[in-house]
């Protein structure tokens, strides 16, 4: 089990003399190896709230998170870096690319925060454009590129430490069709290589690639057909 989430609960506003809004109101899920994950929901459901819980980036909640068995609660600082570092890779749905970088930098820049040489790091990220059709694009900026080819550089990224996780917000969102469905190929694929993809969405027209669809609605989960 790659993700294993038990009565996870979250509010915003519960500051003194604030009104608590409750998002999450008891999520139960698991996420196993190989699943590609889609969590559909209205805007403002929770779905990136609980994204970025699952990233460890928020901790501000109540409940048991567990991801590739360790406790996020349990975690320090450090642990909780490293876990993101090495195990987990995030797609959003902006690129969140850095304009002065090539791709390939790009794609390299998980490596200066989790030790990876830089030799090593250059290879990874080479051979990752290449497989995202990007091989001929390495030294391009981001400017240069089409949203599509800026999305699978950021998964190119997300991939760079092979994670066993891969969080994808809305990643679909600023892409056409035919680029979108691109992008959802190589997801499907990332699964069957025994990777777990939870990517969150408005669009049900994602949901024939996913192995699993689950709702967010009310604060919980729900699981879909």
């Amino acid at each position: 089990m790659v993700v294993n989430i038990d009565g996870l609960q979250k509010a915003y506003g519960t500051a003194k003399g604030e009104s608590s809004n409750r998002v999450l109101s008891g999520v139960d899920l698991t996420v196993n190896a190989g699943d590609f994950l889609v969590i559909m929901g209205r805007s403002g459901a929770g779905k990136t709230t609980l994204l970025n819980i699952l990233g460890g980036l928020d901790t501000d909640y109540s409940g048991r998170v567990t991801i590739l068995g360790n406790s996020l609660k349990r975690l320090s600082d450090t642990a909780l870096s490293r876990l993101r570092n090495q195990h987990i890779g995030f797609v959003f749905q902006a690129f969140h690319l850095i304009n002065t970088f090539s791709a390939l930098q790009n794609v390299m820049l998980p490596a200066f925060f989790g030790g990876m040489k830089i030799p090593d790091a250059r290879r990874r990220a080479t051979g990752l454009l290449s497989e995202m059709g990007l091989g001929q694009k390495v030294d391009s900026p981001p400017s240069a590129l089409s949203a599509g080819e800026r999305q699978r550089v950021a998964i190119a990224r997300a991939m760079l430490n092979d994670p066993e996780l891969l969080l994808c917000d809305e990643p679909t969102g600023n892409l056409d069709p035919q680029t979108g469905k691109l992008v959802l190929d190589i997801f499907k694929s990332l699964s069957h290589q025994g990777k777990s993809v939870v990517m969150v969405t408005h669009d049900p027209g994602v949901t024939k690639w996913a192995t699993r669809t689950v709702f967010l609605q009310d604060g919980r989960v729900t699981e879909g057909a």
